[in-house]
């Protein structure tokens, strides 16, 4: 299986003092040379019980285990 699925990094800031104080991992799936934004594919996921393996893939590209 051809893995497409891509882990893409969103900045969270404190609004009152304009500092960045976490990042938010989220789930892209490559297509064509494009990305296929969550809320496109996300329900599908949920339908096929594919949850926990489209977590695990992207906490495997974020943080490699051994």
């Amino acid at each position: 299986i051809e893995d497409r699925v891509e882990p893409f990094f969103h900045p969270i800031f404190n609004i009152k003092t304009g500092e960045l104080y976490d990042v938010e991992a989220l789930a892209r799936i490559r297509e064509n040379g494009n990305y296929i934004p969550a809320g496109k594919f996300i329900d599908l996921i949920y339908e096929m019980n594919l949850a926990i393996e489209l977590d695990m893939r992207i906490l495997e590209k974020i943080v490699p285990f051994p």
